[in-house]
């Protein structure tokens, strides 16, 4: 039988792909995702409660740079809105660019021992949430159109297929390692990417101009070493114990 656990993380995973998908709809990908990261920051304070445990000083001021980083970077960069669509070209280059490394990472974590393992599917998992928010948003503009729209096009179908292939390389990473090794890899690549398609594929600018771009990168920076910190936290990552079945 399924641990409880288990179902619950897997119904509020549902849940907040659901809010993702409705954010993606009215907001472009370079501020829908990287304010994804704020979940470990929100991770802290719910481990302690349900692990009974108290972070330390270090755990806490992990979560500093994840918030100032983000915010340093949104503040910053002032994205530009975008298109809710892109040509068949850039759809082309946006796959290649993802699922291409997405799958090599795959392939090669089988031959990996366990921490690496752990780390390339989480990266491959990452990579490929990046292009399934790409995806969301272009299904999300489709629905406006209203249900049948989504049978005349491909987006619906591939969301759906690179969806389910990100949850299993997730799923895989979880199960292969410690999550110190696949949660900051996850969380720091999903949002990344996002940034990449968002630009590449729907024309979604940030700000270039004077010192904008070297304080993008300190923001980026800090949020990735906030999440570093934060994902190897034990109040994060072993909070409640895997049931002896695996789930």
């Amino acid at each position: 039988m399924a641990n409880p656990v288990w179902l619950t993380g897997i119904a509020a995973d549902v849940m907040a792909y659901v809010l993702q998908f409705v954010a993606l709809a009215r907001g472009p990908l370079v501020i829908v995702q990287p304010l994804l990261v704020t979940g470990l920051v929100f991770a802290l304070p719910l481990g302690a409660a349900v692990g009974r445990r108290r972070p330390s000083a270090v755990e806490w001021l992990g979560a500093l740079p994840v918030t100032v980083g983000l915010a340093l970077f949104l503040a910053v960069a002032d994205p530009a809105t975008g298109s809710a669509t892109a040509p068949a070209s850039r759809w082309a280059a946006m796959v290649g660019l993802t699922m291409g490394p997405a799958l090599v990472l795959a392939i090669a974590s089988k031959a990996a021992a366990e921490v690496p393992k752990a780390a390339m599917l989480a990266g491959s998992a990452g990579i490929a949430y990046g292009l399934t928010a790409a995806l969301s948003k272009a299904t999300a503009h489709i629905l406006a159109a209203g249900p049948v729209a989504l049978f005349e096009h491909w987006q619906p179908a591939a969301l759906i297929v690179v969806g389910a292939f990100g949850m299993l390389a997730a799923q895989g990473a979880f199960a292969s390692g410690p999550l110190s090794a696949s949660l900051p890899t996850l969380t720091v690549a999903d949002p990344l990417v996002s940034l990449l398609l968002g630009a590449l594929g729907f024309g979604e600018r940030i700000s270039g101009s004077g010192a904008a771009p070297v304080l993008e990168g300190v923001g980026l920076t800090l949020m990735i070493f906030g999440v570093l910190l934060c994902g190897r936290s034990p109040v994060v990552t072993e909070t409640v114990p895997v049931g002896e079945d695996g789930n």
